[in-house]
């Protein structure tokens, strides 16, 4: 990843973060692309941290659900959960900015709306909701309160929400990527093929070959081939279809014995097709 963001530059200032127009634009490094990664996590860490800090206060009866004012820490926790969120958008939208231009073709616009919708509706809308019951603006009607009731709104609304947000992400990264390759099928176990006069039928299939592998040998054990009764001849002595000295006919000279050791066969190789476009031989 490193080697193709090489000489990369992000504006510090992407559209909707506009504030930092002055600053400088920053090289896509090591150093860079990890505070990114920071950015963006950091906000798993710090909800986690409010939430165990929430549980202590609820406990001590100093935080009340739903209470709204300058010595409430209701308010408080909802101003860093919001800047933490905003915190994280932004090193996802660096990181989105810095990756768009060399993977063309993965619907990184798409992800990244769909990752986008969710940080803002789970960050975002369970506060503002909390403060409008705080407010008033939600009214009370039994047998629910209205911090009941604003949490009511909040649950359907994120069901409805995630339940379109889920087609868009289907839509999205259930696809066939340009890096993708389909998996190799199952290896077979016998490579070799015979007809019945007894000689090789079996050729392997041009589909066979995945398209990363570069060579593929595939054995098949002799013993799967007949060879008939034909007797072969080795460094000019004869030899009997075991693969031993042939017996001597009558009135011919005696020839030297064969070292024993194993048989040698020459075999001839027929290429059947050669695909000039993939550079693969088939024999």
């Amino acid at each position: 990843m490193l080697e193709r963001l090489a000489g990369e530059q992000v504006s510090p200032s992407p559209f909707p973060c506009c504030c930092c127009c002055c600053c400088p634009f920053i090289s896509v490094t090591r150093v860079s692309l990890r505070w990114m990664t920071v950015a963006v996590f950091q906000l798993s860490v710090v909800r986690t941290a409010l939430f165990f800090v929430l549980l202590v206060l609820w406990t001590d009866e100093k935080y009340d659900y739903g209470e709204v004012g300058f010595r409430s820490p209701n308010i408080y926790m909802h101003i860093i959960i919001g800047a933490s969120t905003f915190l994280s958008f932004y090193g996802y939208l660096l990181f989105y900015k810095a990756t768009k231009s060399s993977l063309p073709g993965y619907g990184l616009q798409g992800k990244f709306i769909c990752v986008t919708m969710v940080l803002v509706l789970f960050g975002v809308q369970s506060g503002i909701l909390e403060t409008m019951g705080a407010l008033g603006a939600i009214p009370c009607s039994s047998p629910f309160s209205v911090d009941m009731r604003s949490q009511i709104i909040f649950n359907y609304a994120v069901i409805v929400e995630m339940f379109f947000i889920s087609l868009l992400a289907r839509f999205c990264f259930r696809k066939v990527e340009p890096g993708s390759h389909p998996a190799p099928g199952p290896a077979r176990e016998h490579k070799s093929a015979q007809t019945d006069d007894g000689h090789s039928a079996g050729t392997p299939e041009p589909d066979r070959f995945p398209d990363e592998v570069l060579c593929q040998i595939e054995h098949a054990p002799l013993d799967r081939f007949d060879f008939g009764e034909v007797v072969r001849s080795l460094g000019g002595r004869d030899l009997d279809p075991e693969g031993g000295p042939a017996p001597a006919q009558k009135g011919t000279a005696p020839q030297d014995p064969v070292p024993p050791g194993p048989s040698v066969i020459q075999v001839k190789v027929q290429v059947n097709s050669c695909e000039a476009k993939q550079d693969v031989t088939l024999v």
